[in-house]
């Protein structure tokens, strides 16, 4: 069996309602396929927060969908104000009424194709036993979907792994120097750096090179 792309979208919608309804405690579900840099190739969300709550990843270039795609493991967030990782994303989907989150990665063949995530409004909503529903539908979706990769995907996927550390990377340095330059703390610094790259229609990561190697372009 091979999936088109057309399948593997509308495979992937469904998923995220199944994600919803399998979690009792979660408010909105979303599941995503990833390329090799760590990018969506299909993605589908059960409701506009949980949309909003994942463009805000690829935006920042952090959070526990990424996080759960990088390293192949759950990822969960028991309350976004107290959480010390990603703390820009954390800050960002607080606004939205973002309180706890689960994600978990879509394995197939050894080789992280995705993530699943189910969000919900309360601290403290999901338990062990939730971790276990989704991490069981997320490998069952990686079975269907991964046969949608191509036969170079564990190449291409450890070259993207090794693409998102170096873009994580790139964007922490650039922030550290906006922080020296203007005497920002780290969130205000990374929030500018954010602005900057909307205002000039730029991925962060790309902003973030020219901000480190200063003679690429303009300083933010």
């Amino acid at each position: 069996m091979l999936l088109s792309e057309e399948d593997s979208a509308a495979a992937v919608e469904r998923l995220a309602l199944v994600a919803r309804d399998l979690v009792p405690s979660s408010v909105g579900a979303g599941a995503s396929l990833m390329d090799q840099t760590g990018q969506r190739t299909s993605t589908g969300t059960t409701d506009k927060v949980a949309a909003a709550a994942d463009v805000l990843q690829y935006e920042l270039g952090e959070g526990p969908c990424l996080s759960a795609w990088a390293t192949t493991a759950v990822q969960h967030i028991h309350d976004t104000a107290t959480e010390s990782r990603w703390r820009t994303w954390c800050a960002a989907v607080q606004g939205l009424g973002v309180r706890s989150v689960l994600s978990a990665p879509m394995v197939f063949k050894g080789n992280s194709i995705g993530a699943m995530k189910v969000y919900s409004t309360t601290a403290d909503s999901f338990d062990i036993q939730d971790e276990h529903r989704l991490l069981l539908l997320a490998g069952a979706a990686a079975t269907l979907l991964g046969v949608a990769q191509g036969s170079d995907a564990p190449q291409r996927l450890s070259a993207g792994l090794q693409a998102m550390l170096e873009d994580r990377q790139a964007v922490e340095t650039a922030t550290g120097m906006l922080m020296e330059r203007h005497h920002l703390d780290h969130d205000t610094a990374r929030s500018r750096l954010l602005e900057t790259a909307r205002s000039r229609r730029l991925p962060v990561a790309q902003l973030a090179r020219t901000i480190v190697t200063p003679s690429i372009a303009p300083r933010a």
